[in-house]
């Protein structure tokens, strides 16, 4: 009797393992022209070593072209149903990148930090989460 339940224990966790790394790496498209692909993905950050538990919106910017490619955009951020910057109209939320010809780069925990979005704390007591963010005034220009 243990031991099937250690077997399934097991399984349950290797499912979970799989399931959650697979989850990691589904992108979806958020916009597509003929030069430019732009996708997003929602990823946990936890940093052990520091205290800290977030969740962000990763964004990958993918160069479709043989053409060195500058592409900006404005983040605009809803949380908990409300508009954060809607009517900001300084540069912090502004994102200007220059891609290589078929070049893709992709935010992260770490890096391009212009290329995510804070989702939520994970070990914080506010409810405070992001429901909602659009990627305005997309501009791609050839360099």
């Amino acid at each position: 009797m243990k031991k099937s339940l250690s077997f399934l224990a097991l399984v349950l966790f290797s499912f979970f393992v799989i399931s959650h790394t697979l989850e990691k790496d589904v992108w979806t498209n958020y916009y597509n022209d003929n030069q430019v692909q732009i996708s997003f993905k929602n990823f946990r950050c936890l940093d052990v070593q520091n205290g800290t538990d977030k969740n962000y919106v990763l964004l990958q910017v993918e160069n479709k072209t043989n053409i060195k490619l500058k592409i900006s955009f404005k983040k605009t951020m809803w949380y908990d149903g409300k508009c954060q910057n809607c009517n900001n109209t300084g540069e912090e939320q502004n994102t200007t990148i220059t891609l290589e010809p078929f070049e893709k780069i992709e935010g992260s925990c770490k890096s391009n930090k212009d290329l995510r979005i804070f989702s939520q704390m994970n070990n914080q007591l506010t409810d405070t989460k992001l429901t909602k963010f659009d990627l305005n005034n997309i501009l791609i220009t050839q360099q």
